[in-house]
């Protein structure tokens, strides 16, 4: 048991550790020398121990990258122990969204749904199984259930932020760890379940109506409603695009952020939008087309001021939402889809951690490129060069970004600010010291206390990005 996670031990619990420990003493000579002799002498989590029905096992693993050592306890899973028995292993490092670094082993490791569990919490090893890569986290990525957790970190936390290049994974000789002061996965997950708790609270309430909208036969393009029915007047209505590189639609940037802003006052609603192959333009921006006009056409019954209709998007997402904001007039549009073309017009937008040009951030050198770019932004489309697109039409804009994104540069939000002044249109720029890329709301779920967060002046974009809806929206 690591030396963190004892402090709080009741007396049941000492004695159960100390009969585990008593146990594990007496079977260890049973392993003799079949195989590959587990590592002796670490400070390590009872094999007995279990976390979400997870059973942590006695393997123990060292990542090495540019003289950065990380070392992890695996669970007793199919996949962990796949893991386990390809090493040693030298793989590339690939970063993404500033949160992780990712590796691919060589044979795919084999995912059971009973074995799956992710909480996304700094130090995690975790399999993402659709790309067959595992990953290590040094900054909290909640990703719901599409991720499945392999081992917990046990020395070296730290120093994963700095690793980089290639690394040699490893089985960890004996007495090579020791366990890391941190604070406890377990201690860390209970705020992420009272989280949870609040979100579901919500969520069970009288005063939410959720629903989902489809806009394509098979649902693969939908929107998930989030509205208050309580109340009287006309609400703001946010509508939240999610990033993932076109690619995929991140989940930390969707229903999160519509509670978020949900518990503030507005009406919010999550589009998933097309992404992959099918993301090819224009599908996007009549996915976000059709989105708006649904949000006005029933803006009566839902209790929204139809005029004050704001797009609120994240990194790809703030790419759509921009592109929206910049050309819901184009030639053609409102008529293909059959909608007037007051009734696609976004009243606000807001781009978070956002590319004002896809073709010149996929020319800027050093810029991570992800293998599952959508085709929109592979294909280079013009359209998604949303700076080139500013004109009078465009509706006032909240620009927030982080001054070392690795990912998107911060010329970028510059840029957009830039194009938005020459044009004399209102906007408001904020670019944080520090932070990085795929911040969201600064939280996984509701109710998560924003007290001790690693970047506390960046989750004030939350508040600011609140008052200057309101300024603009209620009079």
């Amino acid at each position: 048991m690591r030396e963190h996670e004892k402090k709080n031990l009741s007396k049941r619990d000492l004695i159960i550790v100390f009969m585990t420990m008593l146990l594990v003493a007496v079977t260890m000579p049973i392993f003799g020398d079949v195989g590959t002799q587990p590592p002796q002498n670490f400070e390590i989590s009872s094999a007995l121990e279990t976390e979400h029905g997870l059973t942590l096992s006695d393997m123990i693993i060292k990542i090495t990258s540019q003289e950065h050592v990380a070392t992890f306890q695996l669970y007793d899973t199919v996949a962990a122990k796949e893991l386990y028995e390809q090493l040693p292993l030298e793989l590339e490092l690939r970063n993404f969204r500033d949160a992780q670094w990712m590796f691919w082993p060589p044979e795919r490791l084999n995912v059971t749904p009973q074995e799956a569990y992710h909480d996304g919490i700094r130090g995690e090893l975790s399999y993402y199984e659709p790309w067959g890569n595992a990953f290590m986290l040094y900054r909290d990525f909640y990703a719901r259930d599409q991720m499945h957790r392999l081992g917990i970190n046990l020395t070296g936390i730290d120093e994963i932020a700095n690793m980089s290049g290639s690394a040699r994974v490893e089985i960890a000789e004996s007495g090579q760890t020791q366990p890391t002061s941190e604070t406890s996965n377990s201690e860390q997950l209970g705020k992420e379940e009272s989280a949870m708790a609040n979100e579901r609270n919500i969520l069970n309430s009288n005063d939410i109506l959720t629903q989902t909208i489809n806009f394509t036969l098979d649902g693969r393009v939908n929107m998930r409603t989030y509205i208050h029915t309580n109340g009287d007047g006309k609400r703001i209505a946010i509508i939240v695009l999610p990033g993932g590189a076109y690619g995929f639609l991140s989940a930390e940037e969707s229903e999160p952020v519509a509670l978020t802003f949900f518990e503030k006052g507005f009406s919010a609603f999550v589009l998933n939008y097309s992404v992959g192959d099918h993301s090819v333009y224009p599908n996007p921006l009549e996915d976000i087309s059709k989105a708006i006009w649904e949000v006005r056409r029933n803006a009566d019954d839902w209790g929204i001021n139809p005029d004050a209709i704001v797009l609120m998007g994240f990194s790809a997402g703030s790419g759509i939402a921009a592109m929206s904001a910049t050309q819901w007039n184009t030639p053609g549009l409102s008529e293909r889809l059959g909608i007037p073309e007051d009734g696609i017009k976004p009243n606000a937008a807001v781009m978070g951690y956002g590319a004002a040009s896809n073709s010149e951030l996929l020319d800027t050198p050093g810029v991570y490129v992800p293998d599952i770019l959508g085709k929109i932004a592979r294909d280079r489309t013009p359209e998604l060069d949303v700076v080139n697109y500013v004109g009078a039409h465009t509706p006032p804009l909240f620009i927030w970004h982080n001054r070392y994104d690795r990912l998107v540069p911060a010329i970028n939000p510059i840029m957009m600010a830039e194009a938005m002044q020459k044009n004399e249109l209102p906007y408001e720029l904020h670019i944080f010291q520090e932070g990085h890329h795929g911040m969201s709301v600064g939280n996984n779920a509701p109710g998560k206390s924003l007290e001790g967060s690693e970047y506390p002046s960046v989750d004030l974009w939350v508040t600011l990005c609140e008052n200057w809806l309101n300024s603009l929206f209620i009079q």
